[in-house]
């Protein structure tokens, strides 16, 4: 018996976050019933494509989204539903523009069509106004509403949506075991950075202006003047890499700042990590939280921004990006412990499992939504 083939709808297959955790799922659903195909929004390889390959995925493309390509696009969109018949379930992940595709498959008559939102704000660039128009008709091209938090479900599908409870919020599930923190990792890697003995601070997440990577070597620069043996982790790649390169320089920090682009490492740098830091300007849920809370690390997060949904292990202190770096910096040296020394980090994976964040049962149980959708039709 053939498996459901499942349409995700992604811009790439990137090393991200929400490109991590549906490879999180992927990894963890039983392929022999159901399997994960990926309809993309660019023609280079992307960094997940030869694992989707081996898992026996399927990858499509289709031109990026842009104004001036508009109707192009609305016709590649119509061409892959109307030749491409056996798929019953479509789950887009574009937020609002998510709208395109689920129209199309609407057309095409695709019964089951879930919007999934992972953000609760929108990047300011040239599709914003494309965006707010998306945002509005979304609600009649999906029939399902997911959101990886309560916030990015109201913010994405409006109150109509959000009160009627017609929602489902899809938790960005992990590997907890993979995070469980070993001490041997940690010495490992901070001997072989050179770092045996210094405050370690991490971040892991795109150079891109909602990251806020400003921000963030601004607190760094207000640690360092308070304890010299301070450094920090940028952990990934982005449009935004080369001038946060030249701001370390201008705040005097470039010795003490390590860019070390995409890895696939990263439970073993977080176990090398004291602190993790996430100032970001909007998150949906901030799965590298998770992750890092698995890991047992303390983290610092935007207040009013990051949603409080993800402090589900009780190691997030939020902090307003209105107030100055120096009170972030102050907070930061105020909780600094030895971390190896730590409980907590040991503790720290029951604790993300007891929450619903194991990836084991959350990949059963979209399983079971998707077969539940089908056995109705």
């Amino acid at each position: 018996m053939e498996p459901l083939r499942i349409m995700h709808v992604v811009t790439s297959m990137n090393r991200a976050g929400l490109e991590t955790m549906l490879m999180n799922y992927y990894r963890h659903i039983d392929r022999d019933k159901l399997q994960f195909d990926f309809l993309t929004h660019r023609s280079e390889k992307a960094d997940y494509d030869d694992e989707i390959l081996s898992l026996g995925g399927r990858i499509y493309h289709v031109p990026p989204i842009h104004p001036l390509g508009f109707f192009r696009y609305r016709k590649s969109l119509k061409e892959f539903f109307d030749t491409h018949k056996e798929y019953m379930i479509v789950h887009s992940h574009i937020d609002a523009l998510s709208t395109f595709p689920l129209m199309a498959a609407k057309k095409a008559g695709v019964p089951v069509r879930i919007a999934h939102s992972h953000t609760s704000k929108f990047d300011k660039d040239i599709r914003l106004p494309l965006r707010y128009l998306s945002k509005w008709i979304l609600p009649g091209a999906a029939n399902h509403f997911f959101g990886c938090s309560k916030s990015a479900v109201r913010f994405m599908f409006g109150k109509r949506i959000f009160q009627s409870k017609n929602f489902s919020v899809i938790f960005n599930a992990i590997d907890v075991g993979k995070f469980a923190y070993r001490k041997e990792s940690r010495l490992a890697v901070r001997s072989e950075l050179g770092m045996e003995d210094n405050f370690i601070i991490g971040h892991v997440g795109r150079f891109s202006r909602n990251k806020n990577h400003d921000y963030l070597l601004k607190v760094f620069s207000e640690v360092r003047k308070r304890d010299d043996t301070a450094k920090l982790l940028l952990i990934g790649e982005g449009e935004h890499s080369q001038r946060i390169r030249q701001l370390t320089a201008k705040l005097g920090v470039e010795d003490s700042v390590h860019f070390l682009g995409v890895r696939s490492d990263i439970p073993g740098l977080m176990h090398a990590m004291d602190v993790f830091l996430l100032p970001s300007r909007f998150e949906g849920l901030g799965l590298v939280l998770i992750e890092a809370q698995s890991a047992g690390l303390q983290c610092f997060a935007s207040a009013g921004v990051v949603p409080d949904d993800a402090n589900i292990a009780g190691f997030v202190d939020y902090i307003s990006l209105d107030e100055p770096a120096s009170t972030w910096a102050a907070a930061i040296l105020e909780r600094r412990k030895p971390q190896e020394a730590k409980s907590a980090r040991t503790d720290a994976p029951e604790k993300v499992r007891f929450s619903g964040y194991e990836i084991k049962n959350a990949a059963e149980k979209l399983s079971n939504f998707y077969f539940a959708k089908m056995e109705e039709r």
